[in-house]
């Protein structure tokens, strides 16, 4: 399955087929669909997707009989369980410039449960100083950069959100392709920093925003090529994450 451009719609195909079929919510005909992102269960054989018209609804197609596809409406839209934030976070997260870009899904890897990740960007000049661009002139200029994370596991008794603030030795991968979900022990030690995000470009990031989240303290470390310019203001091929085989540790 695969999202169409612009957040226009699903597409699948499946062995044999020389074209991608659209997807079309059956009991609702002509509904326009704007998933933001998709991920496989391999448990229970569903596509979960998010929308761009809710920060954290969830949708799942049942493509068992793919001549039926069917549309699962599953109104996952309340959060449980706030963080109490320190200070310094709850000031961070209400500063006016602060904007939630992006959804993310991802299966965790052991237990298949569905997890949610929403990325956070302000606007940021050259040297890294947040501007507050809602009363700014925007004649100063700053790009977009990756500041927080948030991360919520999909509760299917509630049927909504729990907040989850350690991944334990869980790490994310997240960018412009899938995201996906690691257990750093499945790897020699050192290889993966667990109870972390690691974070690429997306399409209004910044060149150089490539980085691994900490979950525990909140730090960005970069781990962009320091021997490379950033091109902050040039379009370059976006890096793209790909997934490793454990077993060849």
């Amino acid at each position: 399955m695969v999202i169409l451009s612009n957040d226009l719609g699903l597409a699948f195909c499946k062995l044999g087929d020389s074209s991608w079929t659209t997807l079309e919510d059956n009991d609702n005909p002509g509904l326009l669909l704007t998933p933001t992102d998709l991920a496989y269960s391999s448990e229970d054989q569903l596509f979960y997707c998010t929308d761009s018209y809710s920060d954290s609804d969830l949708d799942a197609w049942n493509l068992r009989n793919p001549c039926s596809p069917r549309r699962i409406d599953i109104k996952a839209g309340l959060v449980y369980g706030t963080p109490d934030y320190p200070e310094s976070e709850k000031k961070l997260r209400n500063y006016s410039s602060l904007i939630q870009y992006r959804n993310y899904l991802a299966m965790e890897s052991h237990s298949g449960d569905v997890l949610l990740v929403k990325r956070f960007v302000a606007g940021a000049a050259d040297d890294g100083t947040i501007i507050d661009t809602d009363n700014s002139d925007h004649g100063q200029n700053f790009s977009f950069k990756t500041l927080r994370f948030d991360v919520s596991r999909f509760n299917t008794t509630k049927r909504g959100w729990d907040y989850v603030t350690d991944l334990g030795d869980g790490v994310l991968f997240v960018g412009l392709n899938h995201a996906f979900h690691l257990s750093a022990t499945d790897f020699a030690p050192g290889v993966l920093i667990p109870n972390s995000i690691y974070f690429n470009v997306d399409v209004r990031m910044r060149c150089d925003d490539i980085g691994i989240y900490n979950m525990q303290d909140f730090t960005i470390k970069s781990i962009f090529p320091s021997h490379l310019h950033p091109f902050n203001n040039i379009w370059l091929p976006t890096p793209i994450w790909f997934t490793p085989n454990p077993e060849n540790k």
